[in-house]
């Protein structure tokens, strides 16, 4: 069961499955969306997978590096958007991507088609948006691996479900 309820709506969407491990996240969201344009992430859904997180963007950040450490997933990069603004004498909200990944799972697809490496090593955003609600979110393996002609290579859904497990463990206080 997924329930989407947005607190200064009188709107809930409630979604049900007969199968365990369907995400409605999304689609409890789009469903809200036709009540209005607040309601709406206003993002492709067919090319991201977004999560709504729970907790600040700056803890969202460091329960993602917290979580791909517990796993043993090196962090290659962390950029924050935010300061790198602030560099510059421009403003944003905060927008922070962590780039992490296995050389040993990201190879096998490069050795499949080496231009692919313009896709790897993953990535997560984490930022805040003018409602101050924090949002997680990445490209959607299939659709990034579709343009290499990757899109059954069987590590591409493996990368799938371990981006959605970290988004929904750095973002979900359950």
């Amino acid at each position: 069961m997924s329930r989407f309820t947005h607190p200064d709506e009188l709107v809930c969407v409630t979604l049900l499955a007969n199968k365990e491990g369907v995400d409605f996240t999304n689609l409890g969201r789009r469903i809200a969306g036709a009540f209005g344009d607040l309601l709406s992430t206003n993002y492709d859904d067919n090319r991201l997978f977004l999560y709504e997180g729970q907790f600040p963007a700056a803890d969202t950040v460091n329960r993602l590096k917290g979580e791909l450490k517990k796993r043993g997933i090196p962090v290659f990069a962390e950029f924050d958007h935010e300061e790198n603004a602030k560099a510059a004498g421009l403003e944003l909200r905060p927008t922070t991507v962590v780039v992490f990944g296995s050389p040993k799972v990201g190879t096998s697809l490069m050795q499949e088609d080496q231009s692919i490496a313009l896709e790897l090593p993953l990535k997560i955003a984490v930022w805040e948006d003018e409602a101050g609600s924090t949002w997680l979110g990445f490209l959607k393996m299939a659709a990034a691996a579709e343009a290499y002609g990757l899109k059954n290579h069987p590590v591409v859904g493996k990368m799938q479900s371990l981006l959605e497990e970290l988004v929904r463990a750095a973002g979900s206080i359950y």
